[in-house]
């Protein structure tokens, strides 16, 4: 094994959750100040401002979705709200899918219980899923590397 790759691996690891963590933190920083400035540009009647060569400028844009009475849409509300684009004509707005990190979770399940024999040969999985996902659902297998204190 060359572990001189694997110490650049664990280097790269520890400097990409720095930069994940720091691109946290200026974002929510950036999102703060951001909406100090909406409030300014809007207090004083301004649409846009040059500075330090740049144009800042208020940027508004409309968007659509599931009336919800929480954070996240229940099955009753986006039912109601599929019923209102049918009924408004908007057929062609209402898509029929699936959730594909749901499926994951029971290709996992399902291949969790199958023998090790199929479970550990991807040319026999879809002995073990529904026959009808053959040719029809994709299912694969990424391998990568992962890191973790060892204690």
């Amino acid at each position: 094994m060359n572990m001189d790759k694997l110490r650049e691996f664990l280097a790269l690891d520890a400097e990409k959750k720095a930069l994940d963590k720091s691109l946290k933190e200026t974002d929510a920083k950036r999102k703060a100040v951001m909406a100090e400035l909406v409030a300014e540009f809007e207090a004083e009647g301004v649409s846009n401002m040059k500075v330090d060569g740049k144009t800042v400028y208020l940027f508004s844009q409309k968007w659509a979705g599931v009336a919800k009475a929480g954070d996240e849409a229940t099955e009753e509300e986006r039912r109601r709200a599929v019923q209102a684009l049918k009924d408004a004509g908007l057929d062609n707005f209402v898509q029929e899918q699936f959730n594909s990190m749901t499926l994951s979770a029971y290709v996992r399940e399902v291949l969790e219980e199958a023998p090790l024999e199929i479970k550990t040969d991807p040319a026999r999985w879809y002995e073990v899923l529904p026959p009808t996902f053959e040719g029809a659902i994709h299912v694969s297998e990424k391998v990568d590397l992962r890191t973790r204190s060892g204690k």
